[in-house]
């Protein structure tokens, strides 16, 4: 088996209806770019894969060559998906039998939104419960008070809900234990994520020994070896890496008995893909995060069903999915959806309003970080409530556009 040809097809997701506001505005259309690889081989297999764009030169390397030469591939994440897809079907087995013994059946799987007002927050738990899942990750932000959002997830969430806070590695004024003391108070309080620098790894170890809740790193600014060594988190996300240092990493969280997550973007091929690996992984054992959960559609035919938290590994050859041509085919010709920039407004306990500029197709993570040049003070559990506003075409919106391209404004 040789592969013969690679298609590369960029297409536009949608965000469903009821997340769209906020990811766009949070986000901008970042979120729903993405590359559809389809493999083509001389017995007449095809495999599918996807992630972001791959350049020719690379896709090139993969011409001519046999799929199982890339086990353990470490050259695209985003094609070496095809890959095992490839492989499985050639072989007759589903792609988990290429990674290891299965040491489980089903896997553990999270829903994922952006900081919003505690009421949004509050509904996407209710919503995210009811499609199955048990854990939502989300950035917590500076222009958001993580207090009152938990608050109003703890009302809206059916026992056992968890909530994993991404903290962005730190950067606020907060005094970070009191933080994550205050949300503790919560059943629903889960887990941090990034609480401070990462490469702070003796503030790692000290906040693990006063936190009452689990710490978790996502990534390493060091080698992964080094912060295991440093007993520095509870636990581990690996998201971005290549399938070998996907494989790597395992090992070594295994062999310290550390638990860990994958975060990858894509749909329901993607998750198929992380549930093939991880279901081989003795330690893969927290919530798992794909994107697939907040599109309308996608490009393969199969969904896999979310049941109590966890989704159960397809026993279909390769990945288990069918592509949709019909569907790649519209989501190709669908236009890309934007977010104009738009004014910020948090408003203090004091009366007063601070309103600025905010450009999501630009400064992506500036909501999760927001500049001390703009905030007056920044901290997760500041006393502040935001909202935002758009261009209704009025000439006070033009007035307020205005001042505040100078500056933040204050009144």
């Amino acid at each position: 088996m040789r592969i013969t040809s690679i298609e590369c097809h960029p297409i536009t997701l949608e965000f469903h209806d009821w997340l769209a506001d906020g990811l766009l505005h949070f986000h901008g259309s970042s979120g729903l770019k993405r590359c559809v690889f389809i493999v083509h081989t001389d017995v007449g297999l095809e495999g599918v894969g996807e992630g972001g764009f791959v350049p020719e030169d690379v896709r090139e390397k993969y011409i001519g060559t046999d799929p199982f030469d890339w086990i353990g591939d470490d050259t695209s994440l985003f094609i070496g998906k095809a890959m095992y897809d490839l492989m499985g079907k050639h072989a007759g087995v589903p792609a988990w039998k290429l990674f290891g013994r299965k040491v489980r059946n089903w896997v553990p799987i999270g829903s994922w939104t952006v900081s919003q007002s505690p009421t949004v927050m509050a509904e996407s738990v209710r919503r995210f419960a009811k499609m199955g899942y048990t854990w939502m990750k989300y950035h917590v932000s500076s222009v958001q008070n993580v207090i009152e959002q938990t608050r109003a997830m703890q009302g809206a969430a059916p026992p056992g809900f968890k909530i994993q806070y991404d903290f962005n590695g730190g950067g606020t004024n907060d005094d970070t234990v009191s933080v994550i003391r205050e949300l503790a108070k919560f059943p629903i309080a889960g887990a941090v994520e990034d609480p401070i620098d990462q490469r702070d790894l003796e503030g790692y170890r000290l906040l693990r020994e006063q936190s009452p809740l689990p710490i978790l790193i996502h990534g390493t600014a060091f080698d992964l070896m080094t912060e295991l060594r440093a007993e520095a988190a509870d636990g581990y996300g690996n998201g971005g890496y290549t399938i070998g240092n996907h494989i790597q990493r395992a090992a070594w969280l295994a062999g310290f008995k550390r638990p860990f997550w994958i975060q990858n973007g894509g749909g329901t091929l993607t998750l198929s893909f992380i549930a093939q690996m991880s279901c081989t992984f003795p330690t893969a054992t927290l919530a798992h995060y794909t994107d697939g959960l907040v599109w309308k559609s996608d490009v393969v035919r199969q969904r896999l069903e979310i049941i109590n938290g966890y989704v159960k590994v397809p026993d279909e050859p390769g990945l288990g999915v069918t592509l949709d041509r019909d569907e790649l085919e519209r989501l190709k010709g669908l236009p890309m959806p934007t977010c104009d920039p738009f004014i910020v407004q948090c408003r203090y306990p004091d009366g007063r309003t601070l309103s600025f500029i905010h450009d999501p197709e630009e400064q992506r993570n500036f909501l999760c970080m927001p500049d001390l040049a703009v905030m007056p003070q920044r901290g997760y559990a500041d006393q502040v409530e935001t909202s935002y506003m758009d261009d209704d075409g009025t000439e006070e919106y033009r007035a307020m556009f205005h001042r505040c391209k100078d500056g933040p404004v204050f009144e």
